[in-house]
């Protein structure tokens, strides 16, 4: 029997394997998980500055990568952390809350917040007994103390999670320019209709968060995903 020479050049030989770990790799980070950094403290207590985020890909439909389209498309929830293109510089990847959605009547002042005019539930912190604030929290570990002005909020789809305020910070009195087309000011609060298609965020450290209060909507077809998991602290 004559053995018949193999003529593949060497190089291709040996990046042959690296090809199926390589599309392996884009695979999973284009279709299931892909990590972000969390480069401030606006999402403080529940992520820190330096965290990794595991952000799940397919939480919102199965993005066909290229083309942009969406297979399955599932809603967004409010109280969901989301990755997504920054509205003012799609090159950069913002995280923050959810906190109203499409066709939701949106308002603000101080410390707090209403959607559709009834208001978020929140319950400071320091109210609790000793021993539930010794829990894990689904997100962050930072430690907490009665002094600060930390609260428990609930969306309006009942998911629960922590905010933080700094009583000494005031809100701007005048609306920016990207949010007269959709808010306005009455009554000491600042009222948004969110039209189709858009969502409205907020940093959990209320008083130190350059969100949608200030630039304006975040297009749905424009999140990335949703924050899972933090995987670790690139600062501890």
């Amino acid at each position: 029997w004559k053995v018949k020479e193999n003529n593949t050049p060497m190089w291709l030989s040996n990046t042959a394997g690296s090809f199926w770990v390589l599309l392996f790799i884009w695979g999973f980070r284009s279709f299931a998980w892909e990590p972000f950094f969390v480069p401030s403290g606006s999402m403080n207590p529940n992520l820190q500055e330096g965290d990794v985020l595991l952000v799940e890909k397919y939480a919102y439909g199965l993005r066909v990568p290229v083309i942009g389209s969406t297979i399955a498309p599932k809603p967004v929830a409010a109280g969901d952390v989301v990755v997504f293109l920054f509205p003012q510089d799609r090159s950069i990847h913002f995280v923050k809350r959810v906190v109203g959605l499409p066709e939701d009547t949106l308002s603000f002042a101080q410390q707090q917040v209403w959607v559709n005019d009834k208001p978020l539930i929140k319950i400071p912190f320091a109210s609790l007994k000793k021993e539930d604030s010794n829990k894990p929290f689904k997100f962050g570990t930072s430690s907490m103390t009665a002094g600060k002005q930390i609260f428990f909020e609930q969306a309006s789809s009942g998911k629960l999670y922590l905010t933080q305020y700094n009583p000494q910070t005031e809100m701007p009195k005048e609306l920016p320019l990207e949010l007269y087309s959709f808010c306005r000011q009455e009554e000491g609060r600042t009222n948004c209709k969110i039209p189709e298609g858009h969502v409205f965020v907020m940093g959990d450290h209320r008083d130190n968060s350059l969100d949608s209060r200030f630039w304006g909507l975040v297009p749905i077809h424009d999140i990335k995903g949703r924050a899972q998991h933090i995987a670790f602290n690139t600062r501890q």
